[in-house]
């Protein structure tokens, strides 16, 4: 799978500078702006980097990008979050990202990551559930969580709609619900089996008998 840059790197400057600049009615044409607008994005950036969750999360979501692509069933991976976005319902969230499958089916994917290990349940409150589910059904595209339970190294994706029923107010997603229900082979992720019980049996060659010899 090709990766395509959509815009280029000054491109991608401007679009900072409409980010952070217009809400505080800076000139690019202006010196003034444009040193205010470094000092915004270095403040900005120093924020990020000193925010686990956020480092963390925005890895995260690379990571499942990169999986996603090397697994071979889908067709186009690109973030949804990104760029500007309008819309009459504030209530919104957007999706992490949009996935193509080569047989035809597209969604969006929220991408989360456990790091509590896979014996404390992931937790998604109902009024985040909603916010992401509205957007899913403004564009008509079904909804999934990707969770990568780190302490495991596991991907699980499962369809929004297959989450447990929400108790007090948020869905509790344990790792053996998430592994009985995970549609990652939808993404071309394959798994090896065997009947239990799996044994190992050593067997000595009788006329190549060795013994040890206890050292001098």
């Amino acid at each position: 799978m090709n990766r395509i840059r959509k815009k280029s790197a000054p491109y991608d400057l401007m679009a900072i500078f409409e980010s952070l600049g217009v809400e505080k009615g800076l000139s690019i044409v202006q010196p003034a702006g444009t040193e205010q607008l470094l000092a915004d994005v270095r403040s900005a950036l120093d924020a990020a980097r000193h925010n686990p969750i956020m480092v963390h999360g925005r890895r995260v979501q690379s990571m499942f990008s990169f999986v996603v692509s090397s697994l071979g069933s889908a067709a186009l991976v690109k973030d949804e979050d990104s760029g500007e976005t309008y819309t009459t319902d504030a209530a919104i969230k957007v999706p992490d990202c949009f996935v193509a499958l080569k047989d035809g089916r597209s969604f969006l994917v929220e991408v989360k990551n456990n790091h509590h290990g896979p014996q404390k349940p992931y937790r998604i409150t109902n009024s985040y559930l909603d916010a992401l589910t509205r957007y899913a059904t403004l564009v008509q595209r079904p909804l999934r969580f990707a969770i990568y339970w780190s302490k495991a190294n596991i991907w699980t994706l499962i369809s929004a709609d297959r989450l447990p029923p929400s108790v007090d107010g948020k869905v509790l997603l344990d790792f053996g619900t998430a592994m009985k229900r995970n549609e990652m082979a939808d993404l071309g992720d394959a798994q090896l089996g065997t009947t239990p019980p799996l044994a190992l049996r050593v067997a000595f060659h009788a006329p190549m008998q060795r013994a040890l010899e206890e050292p001098a």
